[in-house]
């Protein structure tokens, strides 16, 4: 369960925050305690196996807020998900990212975005890209 909405470090995430459940090993079913806006200073990138579920809360918007110079792979991107499967955003809105809002790449499998709000942004989603 999400508690907290405040911005956390990508690399030692604390519990409470979306960061920190989106990159652990396990299957997760990750929902909101309340109200909240998520504002995060990197991409998301998720694990496989992992819902993501809004409802029952109001869930604002994923916005990252990195420097358009991103440094370390990161792109901008509000949701990624990079060779990794069984993946389910649900009832969450998304907007103002550097660059696409939610992306699904390299090998990326079983993969749903549904009944989320995406706006002010013109690049909405990718599906399926590969280098190759």
């Amino acid at each position: 369960m999400v508690t907290d909405s405040g911005n956390d470090d990508p690399v030692t995430p604390k519990p409470g925050k979306l960061i920190h459940d989106v990159v652990r090993d396990e299957p997760l079913w990750i929902i909101f305690q309340r109200d909240m806006t998520i504002h995060l200073k990197s991409e998301l990138i998720m694990n496989s196996f992992k819902t993501i579920d809004g409802r029952g809360a109001s869930v604002g918007t994923l916005r990252c807020e990195a420097p358009h110079d991103i440094k370390g792979g990161e792109d901008g991107d509000g949701v990624s998900i990079f060779r990794e499967n069984h993946v389910w955003v649900d009832h969450c809105s998304l907007s103002n990212c550097e660059d696409w809002l939610s992306d699904a790449i390299m090998g990326s499998t079983v993969i749903t975005l549904s009944n989320n709000y995406m706006t002010h942004h013109g690049k909405v989603m990718v599906l399926g890209h590969n280098e190759t």
